[in-house]
């Protein structure tokens, strides 16, 4: 956190949440569809989640799986990220299979890339 900013500035949610992490928003069905995710999880893998998973479940996360309540879909978010864990959590390398170049802005701001 940014001293600048105060205190009432949440912390950024873990890679791929989608961005702030507010306790206080986690609605009833959001804390459901993660605790049936997370004992689905548990049952198909046969292994607990990793403290990197568990803090993808914010409020930013969870609000997707919700209308419905789909845990099934976020067991296989969660399944995904643990396959990836490395490479998400920067511990690995990420292959770059291309390049790109930025080489300038338009009038508009835009990114040019080549």
């Amino acid at each position: 956190r940014d001293a600048k900013y105060g205190a009432d500035v949440p912390g950024l949610g873990p890679v791929g949440s989608g961005g702030w992490h507010v306790e206080e928003n986690l609605t009833d069905d959001m804390r459901s569809a993660a605790r049936q995710a997370e004992d689905l999880y548990v049952k198909q893998q046969q292994v607990v989640l990793t403290d990197f998973n568990r803090n993808f479940l914010t409020s930013v996360t969870l609000r997707s799986y919700i209308n419905p309540i789909a845990p099934q879909h976020l067991v296989n978010a969660l399944i995904l990220r643990a396959q990836n864990e490395g490479a998400l959590s920067g511990r690995e390398l990420v292959y770059l299979g291309c390049s790109i170049r930025v080489i300038g802005w338009d009038a508009t701001g835009a990114s040019v890339v080549a």
